[in-house]
C-alpha cells in the first residue's frame, strides 16, 4: 500500500517519470496538448485515491491526510476551470470514508 500511496503522491506532485520525461523530443506536444495530458494524469491518481480510499476503509484517513494538500491544490484550480474534478472526487471520499 505504501508503494502505491508514494507513487501516488508522485503523481501529484509532477514528480513522476511520466510527467518529468513526456518523450516529446521533437517538439510534437504543444502547451494544450501537454496541459490536457497533466489534468489526465491528476484525475487518474485522483481515481486512485479513490480507489484507495474505498478498499482501506475508514483506515485510510492516515493516507488521505498526505494526499488532502494535493487535492486540495488541484480542487481549487480545476474546479474553476471545468467545474467537476474536485467535487467528484470529495464526493466519492465522502462517501467511502
Amino acid at each position: 500500500m505504501d508503494e502505491v500511496s508514494n507513487l501516488t503522491l508522485k503523481l501529484f506532485e509532477k514528480t513522476h517519470p511520466c510527467q518529468t520525461d513526456q518523450g516529446d523530443e521533437d517538439g510534437v506536444l504543444d502547451d494544450d496538448e501537454e496541459a490536457e495530458l497533466d489534468a489526465k494524469v491528476i484525475d487518474v491518481a485522483s481515481d486512485l485515491v479513490a480507489a484507495m480510499a474505498l478498499v482501506i476503509g475508514p483506515e485510510f484517513a492516515q493516507y488521505f491526510k498526505v494526499f488532502l494538500p494535493h487535492i486540495k491544490k488541484y480542487y481549487v484550480s480545476i474546479f474553476v476551470e471545468n467545474g467537476y474534478f474536485g467535487l467528484r472526487l470529495v464526493i466519492e471520499l465522502g462517501v467511502i470514508i
